[in-house]
């Protein structure tokens, strides 16, 4: 997702994926939400939101010719055993809004999420994550369907094998436009 409450919210995105979360947690699922961290946005905040941590994860995303470096920082969802991963890259995320300012959208909007749905399946691999359900929210994340095999390998051994390789469901949201899955 790109946003979760009570980190980051433009509108209703947020409280959807937050209580769809919290609601699948309540059922005894194990659920995990991924999102940018916009640090800025984060820190205005302050202490009206719990703390995030470091993993000490790190990763590489290539992106056309460059190869782009990120992190991952990690909380609990608040009264839930929900996990929330933070996909650190300030370059990309570390502005005071989350998608636009003065009004105009970021020029590199695109580049942000389409490095960001690459880094959520790289974060899978790298943390062993197996979804069997992978959630995508509005217009940040149709890409991620089709970032799921290039340059990643697959083979039938199971701690080599792409983590969404054995993800049955892929539910696509989008506000606006059509999206396929």
């Amino acid at each position: 997702a790109s946003e979760a409450v009570p980190w980051f919210k433009t509108g209703g995105l947020a409280d959807v994926v937050t209580s769809l979360a919290a609601a699948l947690d309540a059922g005894g699922h194990d659920v995990t939400i991924i999102v940018p961290d916009y640090v800025r946005v984060r820190s205005d905040a302050g202490s009206r939101v719990p703390n995030v941590s470091e993993t000490g994860v790190r990763f590489r995303i290539r992106i056309d010719t460059r190869s782009v470096e990120g992190t991952v920082r990690w909380a609990v969802l608040p009264n839930t055993e929900v996990k929330v991963l933070f996909i650190v890259q300030d370059d990309y995320f570390d502005r005071s809004h989350l998608y636009m300012e003065n009004g105009e959208g970021y020029s590199d909007n695109c580049e942000r999420y389409c490095f960001f749905s690459r880094a959520v399946l790289e974060i899978c691999r790298q943390m062993v994550l197996r979804p069997d359900i992978v959630h995508c929210n509005d217009w940040q994340h149709p890409s991620s369907r089709l970032c799921c095999t290039p340059g990643m390998p697959v083979s039938p051994d199971s701690k080599t094998r792409p983590p969404w390789s054995r993800s049955t469901t892929w539910l696509f949201r989008a506000v606006s436009g059509t999206v396929t899955a």
